[in-house]
């Protein structure tokens, strides 16, 4: 495909005789603004398309909004290669709005600088998300703010600790989830965690309240094997004179525990005795 209308034209019906085409690679071919229209559309009647190398073309400004159109309504494409294209402030715009968005295109690959600035934030929140695939971590890796509140979520997965850039993750109000992975405690520059409207067990309540760093610090004892030691306050009611104290002093020395561990001790020991004499 070149930039000649024409010959978009005649690409457009070819490639919509193959409706299982999973890959395209249409790079290197001089493609501009006004063959673009053609590359949309035949992005959005191809269904099975996961993956389009689009790098090394003539692309750019207003004609990225057209080419996000397209892609918007292919639900199983994938990734998308733009690198080595004139996108300009205007198309780099287009397509970081896009991205920041859109639930199931994974990752547009740009060149590096450009990938830092545009593609650097992820909003998922209120799409009604029960998981995130585990696969799209490290496509993800590049970003400094990820949303995924008002959510079902009910766990996250330990391979987000891929994404080694983030600055601020926003997981409020799932409230089925409960548990918050060891792996967490591996992202470097996270200084913004976000957990209101969570029930969550691990952290618990009370380090949660205390803010990002003592959740940081809670997480990275996990990792390390440390475990989490749960206490409860123990009231002894009754009348006076009747061993209270020394009940507490029993449990407390944990000679209650050892006598109790002895007796059963003996008794397997005596039963072992007596049938060896018989």
């Amino acid at each position: 495909l070149n930039s000649n209308p024409p010959s978009a034209f005649s690409f457009v019906p070819l490639m919509r005789t193959l409706p299982n085409l999973a890959k395209l690679d249409i790079s290197g071919n001089s493609i501009s603004n006004r063959a673009v229209t053609y590359v949309a559309e035949l992005i959005s009647h191809l269904s099975s398309l996961t993956s389009i190398d689009l790098s090394r073309n003539r692309i750019k400004g207003e004609a990225a909004a057209i080419l996000c159109q397209g892609m918007n309504l292919n639900h199983n494409l994938r990734t998308v290669d733009l690198r080595s294209n004139p996108l300009g402030y205007e198309g780099l715009k287009h397509l970081g709005s896009f991205f920041t968005t859109n639930l199931h295109l994974h990752d547009i690959i740009l060149d590096q600088a450009d990938t830092k600035n545009f593609l650097n934030h992820k909003d998922l929140s209120n799409k009604s998300l029960t998981k995130v695939p585990s696969h799209v971590w490290s496509s993800w890796s590049h970003l400094r703010k990820l949303d995924l509140s008002h959510n079902k979520l009910t766990e996250i997965s330990s391979r987000m600790a891929a994404l080694t850039h983030l600055k601020e993750l926003n997981l409020s109000h799932n409230p089925l989830l409960l548990t918050l992975p060891p792996a967490l405690a591996a992202l470097p520059r996270l200084k913004v965690l976000k957990l209101e409207g969570c029930n969550l067990r691990t952290p618990p309540k009370n380090i949660v309240a205390k803010g990002t760093k003592y959740i940081m610090e809670f997480l990275r004892d996990l990792a390390q094997g440390h475990e989490t030691t749960y206490r409860v306050k123990v009231m002894f009611v009754g009348q006076e004179n009747v061993g209270k104290t020394t009940i507490w002093r029993i449990i407390r020395k944990g000679s209650f525990f050892r006598r109790d561990r002895d007796k059963s001790h003996n008794t397997t020991t005596s039963s072992g005795n007596s049938g060896n004499g018989g």
